[in-house]
């Protein structure tokens, strides 16, 4: 909890001139007193901002877990936290009647990480209908915490019980927690700014365009989910290098307790992309990008995993291939691309070919079998490139 600060009234320069004693047989000089009264009125001028400053209106966090050490690591990672110049403070309660009578007498509560699993199995859901239904809150951003990945809720519990994001207490890492609290604390803003323009547009119509414009970037942060935003790159729109990791290692992770599931690890990369931004400018290369992630997307199956890995290096993990398979469907995809000129906005056509590294060899983790493909696309560069280099 942060403590009260210390407020600095500002002072009364009518006082402090009225107060004064003269002497009847000196005359007061008014420079003088002009000059004090200008010293005393920087003064108060700059205990009255400092004062400002120091009760700027936190934003509040609650979290609502039964394992101290969550609280104790919250705190940690959070404390000092500023967002828009507002500190934040943290709120605790160890169980879901705790969290009730807080919420009850405790008000503009921005944020709340919720455990799942408390007095009972479905405890956490249980006060997340008390605040939607109850205490009629929909401003709150929930987000639920689970114990283990595989604990995560069902679609249908996220969308019924109208919670906004959850996260494995394993993987919600200290980057990860601060990236999360300040994603919900936008969305929080952006809801309690479009309730005051709600309210405001009962008395008036001249907020209406502000109305228009908060209501699109609420309904827009309803529809793209934080989860969204945080796992797709924006360029192409494929998944990016965080999302392939997240679907990737479970899959490792299955192929060694399951002998019938295969799969290829590829990386792709653009020959001579360098030139192509030197030539045409860093708009067209990103352009020529976005044109090679369409393409990737239209090629592959749905439960394949594509992504961009980083630059001009794209990923793919296509499923239930050998190796005669992995390599007609990566070599078939570069003859095409090699084949079919892109249209620039200019108007230019441009031709691009690519280099592959396909790895079919099972390691012990995703990123053994990223590794063994980057060495394999560095082989294929230095053969001469527009090729696939694969190995079982």
């Amino acid at each position: 909890m942060l403590s009260k600060n210390k407020k600095f009234p500002p002072m009364d320069l009518n006082v402090l001139t009225a107060n004064a004693v003269i002497p009847e047989e000196v005359t007061p000089q008014p420079p003088l007193l002009s000059l004090v009264a200008d010293v005393l009125t920087t003064v108060s001028d700059d205990f009255a901002t400092l004062a400002h400053a120091k009760v700027a209106k936190p934003w509040r966090l609650l979290v609502v877990d039964d394992e101290e050490d969550v609280h104790s690591v919250t705190q940690l990672v959070l404390d000092g936290m500023n967002f828009e110049g507002r500190p934040i403070e943290i709120l605790s309660a160890y169980s879901a009647k705790e969290a009730r009578e807080l919420l009850a007498r405790e008000k503009n509560i921005a944020v709340i990480l919720l455990d799942v699993v408390m007095e009972t199995d479905d405890a956490g859901l249980q006060l997340v209908k008390f605040i939607r239904e109850h205490l009629k809150d929909k401003n709150v951003r929930i987000i639920l915490r689970t114990g283990e990945s595989q604990q995560a809720p069902e679609e249908s519990v996220i969308i019924d019980y109208d919670i906004n994001d959850y996260k494995s207490k394993n993987e919600l890492t200290a980057q990860r927690l601060f990236t999360t609290v300040i994603a919900s604390l936008r969305a929080y803003e952006s809801m309690f700014e479009l309730d005051k323009t709600i309210a405001s547009l009962n008395k008036t119509r001249d907020g209406l365009e502000k109305f228009i414009a908060l209501s699109n970037k609420a309904q827009h942060q309803k529809m793209t989910s934080f989860e969204e935003a945080a796992t797709t790159d924006y360029l192409t729109g494929l998944n990016n290098r965080r999302q392939l990791l997240r679907l990737g290692i479970p899959l490792v992770l299955n192929a060694h307790k399951n002998s019938t599931l295969s799969f290829a690890v590829a990386l792709l990369d653009i020959d001579g992309f360098k030139h192509i931004n030197d030539t045409y400018g860093l708009e067209m290369g990103d352009f020529v990008l976005k044109q090679l992630g369409c393409l990737l997307r239209q090629r592959f199956l749905f439960g394949d995993i594509v992504a961009r890995f980083s630059g001009d290096k794209f990923c793919v993990i296509a499923l239930q291939l050998n190796k005669i398979q992995a390599f007609e469907l990566f070599d078939q995809f570069r003859e095409m691309l090699a084949r079919e000129a892109i249209i620039l906005p200019n108007g230019d056509a441009l031709k691009i070919t690519a280099s592959v590294g396909v790895s079919l060899r099972l390691r012990d983790g995703l990123d053994d079998m990223l590794g063994d493909a980057d060495l394999l696309l560095y082989k294929a560069k230095k053969s001469g490139r527009n090729c696939v280099n694969i190995s079982y």
